[in-house]
């Protein structure tokens, strides 16, 4: 069976006054994107379907690829929503708690400083068919899966309702390798800590 994992950050041109980076796929390539996945006849998962997956991969299609997002800029509804809606496609963006309402401080200097969506915009997301998860707490790259109990506090911790378990997926930046080849970990969680 073959998988494919796309993975983005930002969506359309950089804000004005700032510069263009690798995080920035315009528009149009993402559509292109899209539409060849359909092409080749590659079913787009949701997360429930990706962890059943892991599970069990025989439940899995021929072939089958997973969309995810990374730190939840707020070009996910001002862009991707949009396309995802109108092409019926599932996604999964992982946002990093401390950042949510603000900007991505946590590239300062590396990255044009942009917005992170709001908790409303990332319940507006949710509750258009984008499964929010965690990407930690403050975005700090770690050198292996080693995370302390605050750092693995998730988005669930904020939306679930008491005895409430569903499943959760968490995204960790790793720099074992250099950053130009920066790599995310996706860790599947079978529970989302509450009580």
């Amino acid at each position: 069976k073959q998988r494919k994992f796309l993975v983005y950050h930002k969506m359309g041109a950089p804000p004005a006054g700032s510069w263009n980076s690798w995080f920035y796929i315009p528009e149009d390539t993402f559509l292109r994107q899209l539409s060849d996945l359909d092409a080749g006849g590659w079913k787009v998962l949701d997360h429930v379907q990706f962890v059943g997956g892991l599970e069990n991969p025989d439940i899995l299609p021929e072939r089958s690829a997973l969309i995810t997002f990374d730190d939840g800029y707020c070009s996910m509804c001002t862009v991707v929503l949009p396309i995802l809606r109108s092409l019926d496609i599932p996604a999964i963006l992982f946002v990093p708690t401390d950042s949510v309402g603000g900007s991505n401080a946590f590239d300062s200097g590396a990255e044009p400083e942009e917005a992170i969506c709001s908790w409303s915009e990332l319940r507006e997301l949710e509750l258009a068919g984008v499964s929010i998860q965690s990407h930690g707490v403050a975005h700090r790259r770690v050198l292996g899966n080693e995370l302390n109990e605050t750092e693995n506090k998730t988005i669930a911790d904020q939306k679930n309702k008491p005895g409430e378990k569903k499943e959760r997926l968490e995204a960790i930046p790793k720099t074992t390798l250099p950053l130009d080849s920066l790599t995310l970990t996706i860790k599947a969680l079978d529970t989302c800590w509450t009580k």
